[in-house]
C-alpha cells in the first residue's frame, strides 16, 4: 500500500534565475521540504530522529524537468511511499 504526501509552493523571487525560471538548485530544496514534511506528517519530524540517533541524507536524486517554473507560479510537490509500516526505514538518513 502506498501513501502520498502533497505540498503547494508559490515560486519566490530569490529562487529565480535573470530570465525568471527557478534555479535548477532549488528543485531539490522543494523536494528536500516535502520529504520533511511527510517524515513530520507521520511523526517522524526532526526531534524524533535526533533522539534514535539519525539525520537526514539525501544520497541520491532524480529529477526530470517537464517545464520551467516562474516567479509567483504555484506548484504542488508530491512523495509517495510505497510501503505503509510504523517505523519507516532509516534509508535516507544518517547515524550519527
Amino acid at each position: 500500500m502506498s501513501q502520498t504526501h502533497h505540498v503547494t509552493y508559490q515560486v519566490r523571487y530569490y529562487e529565480c534565475d535573470r530570465h525568471g525560471y527557478v534555479h535548477y538548485a532549488n528543485y531539490l530544496r522543494y523536494m528536500q521540504e516535502t520529504a520533511f514534511a511527510a517524515s513530520e506528517a507521520i511523526g517522524y519530524g526532526e526531534a524524533r530522529y535526533t533522539a534514535l540517533g539519525y539525520q537526514w541524507l539525501a544520497y541520491a536524486t532524480d529529477i526530470e524537468y517537464q517545464s520551467p517554473l516562474h516567479y509567483g507560479e504555484t506548484f504542488t510537490n508530491f512523495i509517495e511511499r510505497e510501503r505503509a509500516s510504523p517505523t519507516p526505514p532509516p534509508i535516507g538518513c544518517l547515524s550519527t
